[in-house]
């Protein structure tokens, strides 16, 4: 996902201004904004970190179907959830854990008071993970 600063499409707000516009050659499916950059997921199973519109890391192996969520953990983990009813923990890049038990597509992730992560899937089911 190759990502450039352009005066259309993905827009950046502040204080109800566009600040900043960018464009990715992926269609961008999820964000999520962990310590100040952005973190992309995309309906090609690609994810993407971006600092200052610059995309300056790609997470390797990440899915090869839509990446529906992201979240992050208290201690900075990434979880990507997908079509392919898998959670991915990713730590500086790498996957670090696989989560299975969706016995369908994932919808959404969250992360509790608590820390722990949750999820919402097709399956009709809330998992809550420790």
């Amino acid at each position: 996902m190759k990502c450039i600063l352009k005066k259309e499409n993905y827009q950046i707000w502040r204080n109800g201004i566009c600040v900043q516009t960018l464009e990715c050659n992926e269609s961008v499916s999820c964000l999520i904004l962990p310590n100040g950059d952005i973190c992309s997921g995309s309906k090609t199973g690609v994810i993407k970190i971006l600092r200052g519109g610059i995309c300056i890391q790609t997470f390797q192996g990440a899915y090869h179907n839509w990446i529906t969520s992201l979240a992050i953990l208290p201690n900075g983990d990434i979880c990507s959830g997908s079509m392919d009813a898998t959670i991915k923990v990713w730590r500086n890049g790498n996957c670090i854990q696989t989560l299975e038990g969706h016995d369908a597509h994932i919808n959404c992730l969250a992360v509790s008071q608590s820390g722990q992560l949750c999820s919402g899937s097709d399956d009709r089911t809330i998992k809550i993970w420790s």
